[in-house]
């Protein structure tokens, strides 16, 4: 996860919620108009393939403060 946040502050695509690397102004406006207290990082997808050559995958929603912001 951090390496994430690194990388998307370097590109100029900071997390909203990290009060590491993210924007101070973004972050207190997210927190102030939508009530995210947290970092918006989430992975929709995930899939690998286990020892056995068997494809394991997942999918998550979009937690409900994420939609928030559509």
């Amino acid at each position: 996860m951090h390496q994430i946040r690194v990388h998307m502050a370097h590109i100029g695509h900071p997390v909203i919620g990290d009060i590491m690397y993210g924007n101070a102004i973004l972050n207190r406006i997210a927190h102030k108009e939508y009530k995210i207290n947290r970092q918006l990082l989430h992975s929709y997808h995930y899939a690998f393939v286990d020892h056995e050559g068997k494809k394991i995958e997942a999918i998550a929603p979009l937690p409900e403060d994420f939609e928030k912001l559509g």
